[in-house]
């Protein structure tokens, strides 16, 4: 992850440097990841310089809009199956 941060932080974005933990879970043969950020932090950001891409599409009246930012959609299993959806407020 970058960091994508705003205003006066921005000298500080770097590549790969924020946010991540990953957890493997080898009796259930399977990985979580869990992510994190500041607010002022962008989750759009660039592969080289770490800095938020702000080519985000306009938003109705300059208000946020909500993100689906993952889903895992009819997992493979057996049922019931369950769904997942992560949304970020942007």
């Amino acid at each position: 992850m970058n960091q994508g941060n705003s205003g006066e932080f921005r000298g500080d974005d770097g590549v790969w440097q924020d946010g991540g933990l990953l957890l493997q879970l080898p009796r259930e043969s399977r990985w979580v990841g869990i992510f994190l950020a500041f607010q002022s932090q962008q989750w759009n950001t660039d592969d080289h310089t770490g800095h938020a891409i702000t080519d985000d599409p306009p938003t109705p009246d300059g208000i946020a809009l909500v993100r689906i930012l993952a889903a895992m959609v009819d997992p493979i299993g057996p049922a019931p199956e369950t769904e997942r959806v992560l949304l970020i407020n942007t």
